[in-house]
């Protein structure tokens, strides 16, 4: 899943990881480590910051997320970066190699946090610095206490019931990071907590959703609905994938003269608390190389530039 959706958990925490990023004095050639780095977005980042002089090396315990990390790495012919498939608490870090340490909800999971903290203070030179970003209490993240209270509600499971248990918000408690950080070593400790509007979710809702059974013989068809953004922000629409269609493309109606013709549109622009109608004579979904449909009911995944998607089951009816 992290891997699939690797784009769509970027758009939701690199706000959130800038904010830390922004703490630190990142000067070029400096030397990074960047814990728990995932696919490799903020080692990436990173090493924007320090330059060629300098390097980043990310840590990861996930092989596939890491696999995903050095082929973007190849791909963008970045050199100042590597990645190693270890885990923190139980392997040492080369000490005094490093001269910050970062993490992006990264640091949350460790069964012994302050000895993760104590090998990680080591490994920084003298004056080394650490930022890192967590998650507050459940409570204050409505996408998880929203699961919390179904869960309570109906199975009676509390899943956060112990605050420091390993979990995306063991560092809820700031007494608790500061007594981790300062038994790892840590002095000139400073905690802040911030609350801001993530974009969670993609905002989108599709109503009306139609795909009309190919004609005897052809192997194109169109798809009809309403989109509804609901987001504070404008929502690009890049790209439609289905399993029942080789292709599909957005097009559109335009009138030359007193001729109608469809248009192929690359992208199409929804502004934010508005929508957008797909119906004949207007936008529309063309669905090209599609087999017979014995189906009532296909599935559709919409893309958008944000790295945010939508998955809908729409209805397979008759011309």
């Amino acid at each position: 899943m992290w891997v699939k959706d690797q784009a769509v958990f970027e758009r939701r925490l690199q706000p959130l990881g800038n904010l830390a990023l922004q703490k630190f004095n990142l000067m070029k050639g400096m030397d990074v480590v960047d814990i728990g780095c995932g696919s490799g977005s903020t080692t990436i980042e990173i090493s924007a910051l320090v330059g060629d002089k300098g390097s980043v090396t990310g840590i990861d315990i996930s092989e596939p997320l890491l696999q995903l990390a050095n082929k973007r790495v190849t791909e963008a012919g970045l050199t100042c970066v590597r990645f190693v498939n270890e885990d923190v608490q139980t392997k040492s870090l080369v000490k005094n190699n490093y001269d910050a340490a970062f993490s992006r909800f990264g640091v949350m999971f460790f069964d012994d946090p302050t000895k993760a903290f104590g090998n990680i203070h080591q490994s920084l030179r003298e004056s080394g610095q650490l930022a890192f970003v967590c998650f507050q209490s459940p409570e204050q993240n409505v996408w998880a206490s929203l699961g919390q209270k179904i869960f309570e509600k109906n199975l009676g499971i509390n899943m956060y019931e112990d605050k420091r248990a390993p979990s995306p918000f063991a560092f809820q408690e700031k007494s608790y990071i500061f007594s981790i950080l300062e038994t790892a070593g840590f002095v000139s400790i400073s905690i802040e907590g911030v609350e801001t509007t993530v974009d969670w979710y993609s905002g989108i809702s599709i109503s009306q959703a139609v795909i009309k059974r190919p004609l005897s013989g052809k192997t194109k068809t169109v798809a009809y609905f309403e989109m509804q953004n609901n987001s504070a922000t404008t929502k690009t629409l890049k790209e439609i994938r289905s399993d029942i269609a080789g292709a599909i493309e957005i097009h559109t109606t335009v009138k030359t003269g007193e001729m109608l013709r469809m248009q192929r549109l690359g992208e199409l622009v929804i502004p934010a608390s508005s929508s957008a109608t797909f119906s004949p004579g207007g936008n529309h979904l063309m669905l090209f190389r599609v087999g017979p449909l014995s189906m009532d009911i296909a599935k559709l995944e919409f893309l958008f530039s944000d790295g945010s998607t939508y998955t809908l089951d729409f209805v397979i009816e008759d011309y």
